[in-house]
């Protein structure tokens, strides 16, 4: 049995430690040894997401080396080394895909680990200075979400592979909410944009009194986000709830899905709704959406920025039922032809097997 190791910075709730889970969880089925090592304290071990049982859970102290001296860095660095050398060894790991948490990938190569660095937001996002690339040219391959920055990401990096993130789907909606809804969901920020999404949806109100729109998130934007709405007096039109666990509640029961955000690497929530079979809207940003959205088959895909064509899209939406259903049922069968379990794992599978 193979030993395979997945890192992660930390276990919390966001979307890279599900996808890690996610992933950890399938190897699981598929006869693999699995380790998640974290980089967090050891009380933060505990994953807000499901992990099967067999999935083992270990933790590497990582210094934060901004903070230090550069001769104290180095020694650091040292230690780090030293540590991950020994770790290798006692665990036996045979593959390792580490989620970009800065061990650089020649510690692995070193020591003997075939590595996968696995990138999960876009090219833009990333630095790569001469020390990011020599630390980075020591992994096997560099996995990227989407091939829509292939050519950017093959100048940089050797052996760049695309394989996107997984759906491992949701458990059936425990109730219906009602009423015909918008539904958004991500985290309250600049880059989300929540505020051109509000700005879109006003014109709406008075056309379509009987409809809302439904903001799923926290974060640092709430304050203003809900400042904006009420100077609109829109609150019995757009509301703001909190991020919750149950959220196939809102996906099962939600008429349309909306994205806003200025860049995204792989948006889990486009694919989880598509998976309810919602029809979905999206600016046209660098990555993410086209992966997914076929224009004017499943959902729309707007130019970026165009906030009268969004109007739109979610007017033609939201007076065609019938519409809706044709897109939400085309919807669910292209996330599950490109982005199911089996799909997914297949490709990581090859990469892990290929001598």
């Amino acid at each position: 049995m193979k030993t395979l190791l997945l890192t992660v910075a930390y276990n919390g709730r966001g979307g890279l430690e599900r996808v890690v889970a996610n992933m950890a969880n399938s190897f699981v089925k598929n006869n693999f040894r699995v380790i998640v090592l974290s980089l967090a304290p050891t009380e933060f071990l505990f994953s807000a997401y499901p992990l099967a049982p067999e999935v083992e859970r270990h933790y590497l102290f990582f210094p934060n080396f901004s903070s230090l001296s550069p001769i104290a860095a180095f020694v650091e660095k040292i230690k780090l080394f030293i540590s991950t050398r020994r770790y290798f060894k006692q665990n036996k790991v045979d593959f390792a895909i580490d989620n970009d948490i800065y061990i650089p990938p020649f510690y692995f190569r070193i020591n003997g680990v075939k590595t996968a660095v696995s990138y999960h937001s876009y090219f833009g996002y990333y630095r790569f200075s001469w020390r990011d690339i020599i630390n980075k040219k020591g992994a096997h391959y560099n996995v990227i979400l989407s091939g829509q920055e292939i050519d950017k990401w093959k100048k940089q990096l050797n052996h760049v592979v695309v394989i996107p993130n997984m759906l491992v789907p949701l458990p059936a909606p425990e109730k219906k909410i009602d009423g015909k809804f918008i539904l958004a969901v991500g985290r309250l920020d600049k880059n989300k944009d929540f505020r051109r999404l509000i700005q879109s949806y006003l014109p709406l109100i008075t056309q379509f009194p009987d409809w809302k729109l439904i903001i799923v998130g926290e974060g640092s934007e709430r304050n203003s986000l809900q400042t904006f709405i009420t100077e609109h007096h829109a609150e019995k039109f757009i509301e703001l709830k909190p991020l919750e666990h149950h959220i196939e509640n809102y996906y099962g029961s939600a008429s349309i899905f909306a994205l806003t955000s200025h860049y995204e690497g792989f948006p889990m929530v486009l694919v989880e709704a598509m998976s309810f079979g919602v029809p979905c809207v999206s600016f046209d940003i660098t990555t993410g959406p086209k992966d997914m959205i076929d224009h004017q088959q499943n959902g729309f895909l707007i130019e970026n920025n165009n906030l009268e064509a969004y109007t739109q899209a979610l007017a033609t939406l939201m007076k065609d039922e019938k519409l809706r259903i044709d897109m939400g049922e085309k919807a669910r069968r292209i996330v599950s032809d490109r982005f199911s379990e089996t799909v997914v794992i297949n490709k990581w599978l090859s990469l892990i097997n290929e001598q």
